[in-house]
This record gives structure tokens, C-alpha cells and sequence, in this order.
């Protein structure tokens, strides 16, 4: 005989699991789990598919039991000419998610939020190779996280409409680099290499609180600048006794925030 799934909540630690349609034994394990009982008081669950919860105490819980994710990724390259390349990639998703949370307490609310997300992310650049291995690398990016939240509350919160947009948190990120790098001086199997570059980037993070026409809006920008030099100083050409190999790499990189003061790094 086929078995039916079923869900059992496990308060410790939090989270759903399916159970074969089979006896359980009734032992006492001394951690208070219930595996295929009845539901526990505060907490029951009509419909995997609705995913509705009921008050029915004041006890505290915050459970994620939905979530549903769609993505697509596109990819490419093309040669423009022997040294010179153009690639790009993009991605878009969609997520759906639901929560349940109760604040518990005497004044218990209970919090049905679910969440609908739409990200989408370009990269394109070119990389050119002049002579050597130098390569002279080139990007733009662009990203963005748009997400819809609508609540149920029980009991219900005044001046909002139970099911109606509540929140939508928009983020949005843009960003160019640059990046030089190759040989600077090979002799005898070794070589020393060296890289630099910069980038920019634009943040924008706005939070509308639908129901009230409150919005939010934060941005900043972010130079950076680094450089590194990699030089083997010794190999297996020029080995001695005890050492066979060691190797000098120094980096610096300096960054400068719109809302922060610079921060150069060293390493």
C-alpha cells in the first residue's frame, strides 16, 4: 500500500518535515518532540497549499514553512577580433515566500507575511589582450531587488487592509571596473606579475511603506583603486638548501565612501 506524506512540527529545533503515513512509537525521549502527533497547541496548520496558520495561544514562534524560487541565466561570448573580446551574462528570478510570526506575550499578534520578489542582474564588459599576457579587462554591472511584502495580522493592525501591499523595498546597484594586468619581467622559469584597477559603484535602497505613502530612500557611491605585484624570489631554478620556494606578494587598495571616511588596506 502506497503511503501518504504527512507534516509533523518539531519545536526544537524549528522547521517542517514529511513523515511517512506510519506508526510512530510512543516513546519518551526527553526532548518533548512530537513526530507525527497531534498539532501542538499555538501552532496548527490547515493547508500545505494556503499555508494559513491559527492563533490559538500566545506562544512566540517565527516559522518560514513556503518558499518558491524561478531563475533563468543567460550567458555568452564573442570574439570582435584576434586580441578582443565582448561577454556578458544576465539573470533573472523570481522568488515567492511565506512567513509566520507571532510576537507572543500577553498582546500577541499574529503575522502572516507573504513575499514576492523579482531580481534581475546584467554584467557586460571587454577584454583585450595587447601584447604578451597582458590583459586590459572592462565591466559594467547592473542589479535589482524588488520585493512586494503584504501582511495578515490577527488581531488586525489599524488603517491597513489585511492581504494589500504593504512594503516594497527596492535596491539597486550599478558598477563599472577596470582592471590592467600581465608580466613585467620573466627570466629562468620566473616571472614577476603585477595588477591594477579601479571601480565605481552607485547603492540606492528606497523602503515605501504602501499603506501610508512612507518611503525611504538611502544611497552612496564608492570609489576604489588597488594595486598588486606578485615576484617569486625563490624557485626550482634558483632553490637552495632548506628552501625550495619563496614568494613576495604585496597589495594596496583604497576605498572612498560617499557616507564614510577612506579606508586604505595593505597587504
Amino acid at each position: 500500500m502506497a503511503r501518504k506524506a504527512r507534516l509533523a512540527w518539531i519545536p526544537e529545533p524549528r522547521r517542517w518535515r514529511a513523515k511517512a503515513d506510519r506508526p510512530v512509537a510512543r516513546k519518551n525521549l526527553g526532548d518533548r518532540r512530537r513526530i507525527g502527533g497531534p498539532p501542538i497547541p499555538g501552532l496548527q496548520r490547515h493547508s500545505l497549499d494556503s499555508a494559513i496558520f491559527h492563533r490559538q495561544s500566545a506562544a512566540a514562534h517565527d516559522v518560514y514553512p513556503s518558499s518558491k524560487r524561478y531563475s533563468g541565466v543567460l550567458s555568452g561570448h564573442q570574439t570582435l577580433a584576434e586580441s578582443l573580446e565582448l561577454f556578458g551574462d544576465a539573470l533573472v528570478e523570481h522568488d515567492d515566500g511565506f512567513r509566520a510570526y507571532n510576537t507572543g506575550g500577553d498582546f500577541a499578534r499574529m503575522q502572516l507575511i507573504t513575499n514576492k520578489t523579482n531580481s534581475t542582474s546584467a554584467n557586460t564588459g571587454l577584454r583585450w589582450q595587447p601584447f604578451g599576457d597582458w590583459h586590459l579587462e572592462g565591466n559594467a554591472l547592473f542589479s535589482q531587488v524588488d520585493t512586494l511584502a503584504s501582511v495578515d495580522y490577527s488581531p488586525a493592525f489599524f488603517g491597513y487592509t489585511n492581504g494589500t501591499p504593504y512594503l516594497r523595498n527596492l535596491d539597486t546597484i550599478k558598477e563599472t571596473d577596470v582592471k590592467l594586468d600581465g608580466t613585467l619581467w620573466a627570466s629562468g622559469g620566473s616571472a614577476i606579475k603585477a595588477a591594477a584597477g579601479g571601480s565605481y559603484r552607485r547603492e540606492d535602497f528606497s523602503s515605501l511603506v504602501e499603506f501610508t505613502s512612507d518611503n525611504r530612500e538611502v544611497n552612496r557611491r564608492v570609489h576604489a583603486a588597488f594595486a598588486e605585484i606578485y615576484a617569486p624570489l625563490i624557485s626550482d631554478a634558483n632553490a637552495i638548501m632548506g628552501i625550495r620556494r619563496l614568494e613576495l606578494s604585496a597589495a594596496v587598495r583604497n576605498d572612498t565612501y560617499s557616507d564614510f571616511a577612506p579606508r586604505p588596506t595593505l597587504g
